[in-house]
């Protein structure tokens, strides 16, 4: 924010902001759902917001009862989401100006998902370091780091893409309205992320979680149902995402002509 600031926070005098009537905001919304790009964007935001909902909110369960780690193992699982997205945001500097955005956002969630079943996948196989070892905390949360980054990853691309639907909804319609396109960006993430932590209640039910016990009281086969449920889902979800943002239509070509073309006052 403070590097930008100089840059950004002025206001736009060739554009002055304009109150307009509820009608003419409702055709401009009506203009922006007609957005193919838009709506392949949000459906796979929608998806990954879903799948982040459910990972937040059942992790408090996975670390303490399925891996049963220590107090301790929360202060380090923190530390690397904090990594992760270090690593995310560095990888993309030297990424970003080699590949589609596309490309990169699809490989990211592929990166992510197969990552962070792997531990689950492993376990059922017997090649996973059991709970108590010197070796679980080391592993489980290297692969957490990797698995987050890449995470993080496709997410700053989704909302860099977010961001080049402004200048191609301003070339076909004359105007400005990203505020419009970052809000329902972002009311997308606050109701996938409220249905996210709702399927981690029905996922405990499913899978008949009691309440009251402490790690290592709880039988595996409870245990197990929690990790096929919620490794399914987050499968499921994640695959879909990936699926709907390998179809944005925006290349950084087509990108890059418009921001010259509008820089030159072009249609």
């Amino acid at each position: 924010a403070l590097t930008t600031h100089r840059r950004l926070a002025r206001p736009d005098v060739a554009s002055p902001p304009t109150h307009l009537p509820l009608r003419e905001n409702l055709r401009r919304l009506r203009a922006i759902l007609a957005n193919r790009a838009y709506l392949v964007l949000l459906l796979s935001s929608l998806f990954a917001f879903i799948n982040q909902g459910m990972s937040f909110s059942i992790t408090s369960y996975t670390l303490t009862y399925y891996w049963e780690l220590p107090r301790a193992g929360f202060v380090v699982y923190s530390a690397t989401l904090f990594i992760g997205v270090v690593a995310a945001f560095l990888a993309l500097g030297a990424l970003q100006h080699r590949f589609e955005k596309r490309t990169l956002a699809a490989v990211a969630g592929m990166i992510s998902i197969s990552i962070a079943v792997s531990p689950y996948l492993l376990r059922f196989a017997g090649l996973f370091p059991q709970n108590g070892s010197p070796a679980l905390i080391p592993l489980l949360f290297t692969l957490v780091t990797i698995s987050n980054g890449a995470s993080v990853a496709a997410f700053m691309m989704a909302q860099s893409m977010t961001a080049d639907l402004i200048e191609e909804s301003q070339a076909r319609t004359g105007e400005r309205t990203e505020a419009i396109f970052f809000a329902g960006y972002f009311f997308t993430q606050k109701c996938a992320t409220g249905l996210g932590i709702f399927i981690t209640g029905t996922i405990l039910s499913l899978a008949q979680f009691p309440q009251g016990l402490n790690p290592g009281q709880i039988a595996q086969p409870v245990l197990d149902h929690l990790a096929i449920y919620y490794i399914g889902l987050l499968t499921l979800f994640a695959l879909t995402s990936i699926w709907a943002v390998s179809r944005f239509p925006i290349t950084r070509a087509q990108h890059q002509a418009r921001v010259v073309a509008l820089s030159s006052g072009q249609p």
